[in-house]
């Protein structure tokens, strides 16, 4: 009980300056916001959760834990934060049961714990809110494999049927967790019950496990902004081999870390000397797991523990512009934290055999050493996430000649109304790669506010021109052609816009005022009641509908209008 209120405390004091952080500009916009299943809780919205894919992601537990925030305490920072904290708490205390269940060692069921829960690695996972989906799904995971661990113990069919509960609760919070049964199987192994009986018994998991595979695949394919990198097969093998080692490297030394790890822009020739030895560190992982595994098979477990849970997320095959990610060792940080700490308590184990003399509680003051320098890392780094602007300058400085960094900060300067060093950004990222489009968008947005929509018009379609999938441009593009009084053109962009993305309420909201000016009050009703359906606690629909109505004569309906949204203010 001591060590789980010290494990407690000491989560939550390394991660305390998280709950002041708020939301940033990476992905909340889409899975909070833009996500109209959240917006209320209701028997149909819930329905919808977990029977619709959204944003390329099936993983309706999390977003369920969204609305709820929602429902409970609005759009308030603060309590998304903690709910995060709290999951990463019990996943904390998961991994401290789980091992004492595993190894009957109580100081190294205690450092597991602790070094695994306050590791810098863990700050994007806990901190960043739209990352709840991986401190949800550990902590099913986690819970999981100490349910089998019961049933490994004491033979309940209560307990199997919970560690299948559990996983399935886990593949709801996010798809990673398919890699449990061969988790399961190798928890057999460590308790040398691995026979036919013991493999059949997994067949549900394994059945359920390839249907979320399927589940997460199809998800993938509804998204039609997530590409492959390169088509270059070799260049994706030696990143995918590079990722192991990359891992273990900033999981023992846990430096230079960034938000964003960026593909270099000259492909192969920006490639380091690191990434062509991850096969040779491959097989010396491998080697020293056999050795050490010869006088217990916990290395073993732990190794299995690391590699299985990475190799989804090795990209072998690169999505997006990332060839890594801090959030990805959530789960597989357990298993090198067992291997490591197996190692150290067998190594005071030595000690006190050779230095009979020596207190060997002496010993254990080098993990908290070393748990002390975690803290502090992770103290540190959670306010990295304050805000889009902190965030993006994080990653600037790893990523110096990279221009996605540049862009997204120049975005987050313009939210915050400072359109000079928006523009300086946004300049600077268009230096490193002439083909940025969102800064050419973001350049537009800049110039139409300041009151010139012709040069803001001439960036927007700079901007579609290098990438005509993105409807934001068309929006833009279709609110400078309306300044610039050429309503057809105008008309013409909107539409593309919301054939583009129907469920817009920004696309939505603006042609609905066009509609308005023009004086098609129905079609302007039409579509900005869509929007207030799909987003039913956004202030400026109800404005807007109220001043159609006003147009219409409706005024009793533009009066609830105004009246709901002084009741969402406040």
């Amino acid at each position: 009980m001591a060590g789980c209120l010290l494990l407690v405390i000491s989560c939550l004091w390394s991660f305390f300056p998280s709950l002041s952080c708020g939301f940033v500009d990476w992905d909340d916009p889409k899975y909070l916001f833009d996500n109209y299943n959240i917006q209320e809780l209701s028997p149909s919205s819930i329905y919808a959760i977990f029977t619709s894919f959204f944003n390329s992601n099936y993983h309706p537990l999390t977003t369920l834990s969204f609305a709820i925030d929602v429902r409970c305490f609005g759009w308030e920072p603060f309590f998304f934060h903690f709910q995060s904290m709290i999951w990463h708490v019990g996943g904390v205390l998961g991994v401290f049961f789980l091992v004492w269940l595993l190894e009957k060692n109580l100081p190294m069921a205690f450092f597991t714990a602790l070094l695994w829960g306050i590791h810098p690695l863990r700050v994007e996972s806990v901190t960043w809110i739209s990352e709840r989906k991986d401190v949800m799904f550990g902590f099913f995971y986690i819970f999981s494999m100490i349910a089998y661990a019961g049933y490994q113990n004491h033979g309940s069919f209560i307990r199997l049927a919970g560690s299948f509960l559990l996983f399935s609760m886990a593949l709801c919070s996010k798809s990673q967790a398919v890699t449990l049964p061969i988790i399961l199987i190798g928890m057999d192994w460590l308790k040398q019950r691995l026979n036919q009986k013991a493999v059949l018994e997994k067949i549900p998991f394994f059945l359920l496990s390839l249907v979320f595979g399927i589940l997460a695949l199809k998800s993938q394919n509804v998204h039609a902004g997530m590409g492959i990198y390169t088509s270059d097969l070799k260049y994706h093998a030696f990143i995918g081999f590079h990722s192991f080692q990359f891992y273990c490297w900033k999981t023992v030394f846990p430096f230079d870390l960034s938000p964003v790890y960026l593909h270099p822009l000259d492909g192969w020739s920006g490639l380091s000397w690191p990434f062509f030895t991850g096969p040779f560190f491959l097989l010396f992982l491998g080697y020293v797991t056999l050795r050490f595994s010869r006088g217990s098979r916990l290395y073993g477990f732990g190794m299995l523990l690391f590699l299985t849970n990475i190799l989804p997320v090795a990209q072998f095959i690169s999505i997006g512009r990332c060839f890594a990610a801090d959030r990805y060792t959530y789960i597989p940080g357990v298993g090198l934290t067992i291997f490591f700490s197996k190692w150290w308590v067998e190594i005071v184990s030595s000690w006190a055999k050779r230095f009979p003399s020596i207190n060997v509680n002496i010993v254990w003051t080098i993990p908290l050493v070393i748990a002390a320098f975690f803290f502090q890392a992770t103290h540190a780094r959670c306010w990295i996430w304050k805000d889009s602007i902190s965030l993006w300058s994080d990653a600037i400085l790893s990523n110096p000649a990279h221009p996605m960094p540049l862009s997204n900060r120049a975005f987050a300067f313009f939210k915050e109304g400072n359109d000079e060093e928006a523009l300086v950004d946004a300049g600077n990222a268009l230096r490193l790669d002439p083909d940025c489009g969102p800064s050419f968008n973001l350049r537009g947005i800049v110039k139409l506010r300041q009151g010139n929509p012709k040069e803001a018009l001439e960036e927007f379609l700079k901007a579609i021109k290098k990438n005509s999938t993105e409807s934001a441009y068309y929006l833009n593009a279709g609110i400078a052609e309306n300044a610039l009084k050429n309503p057809q053109s105008a008309a013409i962009f909107f539409e593309k816009a919301l054939s583009m993305d129907p469920r817009s309420k920004g696309a939505l909201n603006t042609r609905a005022i066009f509609l308005m000016e023009r004086g098609d009050l129905e079609g302007s009703l039409r579509d900005v009641t869509l929007a207030i359906q799909l987003f039913p606690k956004i202030p400026i629909l109800y404005k807007t509908r109220a001043k159609i109505y006003e147009k219409m004569g409706r005024t009793r309906e533009a009066a609830a209008d105004l009246e709901e949204l002084e009741t969402i203010v406040r």
